[in-house]
């Protein structure tokens, strides 16, 4: 079983690069393993969820800014939906940080990252290690 791709014997999740037309759109989904909830041991899901700002990092990385419920051990963590009739999910970002003084603007949002940055990573890696 080692000797093969995971992807081949489960499929493989789909990407596409943010839009900030969905800002606020109760699209999205988030997994991850918080140590606040079974220790880390145990995935937690959230849906749905909305992105609530962009920001441009460099030169094509995002910050996208949300308020869903996250925590230590959710970094890394995918956020993805659904589109249309499409039999699996599409990858957004990943999950990256929690501020330390939580509010209800940009500066107290939990944030996770995408972009078009996140998008060239994951087409490299699939040509590269297909």
């Amino acid at each position: 079983m080692l000797d093969s791709n995971i992807g081949d014997l489960t499929g493989y999740v789909g990407y596409r690069t943010y839009s900030q037309s969905w800002n606020n759109g109760s699209y999205w989904q988030q997994i991850g393993y918080p140590g606040d909830l079974s220790g880390g041991q145990r995935p937690a899901f959230f849906s749905p969820g909305a992105i609530t700002s962009v920001e441009l990092q460099f030169t094509s990385g995002y910050v996208l800014g949300h308020f869903m419920d996250t925590s230590g051990g959710h970094s890394g963590g995918p956020y993805g939906g659904w589109w249309g009739e499409e039999p699996w999910p599409r990858l957004i970002g990943t999950d990256s940080t929690s501020p330390q003084r939580p509010g209800n603007d940009t500066k107290g949002d939990n944030e996770a990252g995408g972009g078009l940055a996140l998008s060239a990573l994951i087409s490299y890696d699939r040509q590269r290690y297909p």
